[in-house]
């Protein structure tokens, strides 16, 4: 049974051939069958389907049941079965079950086929990324291809347009963005990767809110994204497109304290008698230069080498 159901959608019923070959529709006004894998008897009528409980089986006079036209399909890529059993042309009369490993045991273990689509299945595509995904009744999760897709009769999917998988050009990092358009997320593990079926992530230099940065005083430059915080190196930093970094640690401007005030000369007047050496004026000229220029008038000659008379 199911090899027509491999290629056959959802938009699409196609009625499998039974595997005992009996007709899909009861021949009497109520049909009383058993799904083997899990014990259940149904009542069939033209237009019903009925799972009973022990007493309105008994209340019906115990008759005995026929085994239930069913058949075990799953993808070929997943290990999750299904048994569909069919009780007529219309698809509303098929009753699908994601077995267990118990109940498929108790059916026999019979071998499943591999079909296109499967009852319960969702379909979804995630933002940036033109792959579509399925999720079976198991959990398991793949990345469809073309003739996957179209297998499946083409279903609709959902469009996860504000989350999605991404890395940085520059670093093989990847990280799940739970909000796209902010850039907001954190790295995934190599198996939550794999067990997302291994979206292939959107590729980006830069994320929106990532920032770029140094401590004031050093060289190094660092970079924090939601795919990865590190120290870049040189060729890191060229491939981010060399932008200007924050600095942090920035000491405050000097500010010329109200008068009178203690001690007699004010923070900001300063001048080279104030230093014991050129190299303590020349730290103080290097402290405050690169953001506010020479604040204490050290280097009258601008040549950047404070108090040269000291």
């Amino acid at each position: 049974m199911l090899n027509v159901l491999a290629g056959c959608g959802p938009q699409t019923a196609v009625v499998p051939t039974l595997p005992d070959d009996r007709p899909a529709t009861p021949a009497s006004p109520t049909d009383y069958y058993i799904t083997k894998y899990d014990g259940t008897i149904w009542a069939v009528t033209g237009t019903s389907i009925t799972a009973l409980t022990f007493a309105q089986w008994k209340a019906a006079g115990t008759p005995t049941p026929r085994p239930a036209p069913t058949s075990y399909v799953k993808y070929a890529w997943s290990p999750t079965i299904s048994a569909v059993t069919i009780f007529g042309t219309d698809r509303s009369r098929w009753i699908w079950k994601h077995v267990s490993a118990a109940e498929w045991k108790k059916a026999g273990n019979p071998k499943p086929r591999n079909a296109g689509w499967i009852e319960g299945s969702t379909y979804y595509q995630w933002a940036g990324s033109s792959q579509i995904f399925v999720q079976d009744v198991g959990g398991t999760k793949h990345a469809l291809t073309g003739a996957e897709w179209a297998a499946a009769g083409k279903p609709a999917f959902e469009k996860r347009t504000n989350q999605g998988f991404v890395k940085l050009s520059w670093n093989s990092s990847i990280a799940f963005l739970t909000d796209y358009a902010q850039g907001l997320g954190s790295p995934v593990s190599a198996a939550r990767w794999k067990a997302e079926g291994s979206p292939t992530p959107v590729v980006r230099t830069r994320f929106p809110n990532d920032k770029v940065w140094q401590n004031y005083g050093s060289g190094t430059i660092y970079y924090s994204g939601p795919t990865v915080s590190k120290a870049l190196t040189a060729a890191e930093y060229k491939a981010l497109g060399s932008p200007r970094p924050e600095m942090r640690g920035t000491p405050p401007k000097p500010t010329t304290p109200p008068k009178p005030t203690a001690p007699p000369k004010p923070n900001f007047d300063k001048n080279c008698s104030d230093y014991p050496s050129q190299a303590a004026a020349q730290a103080d000229f290097n402290k405050y230069y690169p953001w506010y220029g020479d604040v204490f008038g050290l280097d009258r000659d601008k040549d950047g080498i404070a108090c040269e008379s000291n």
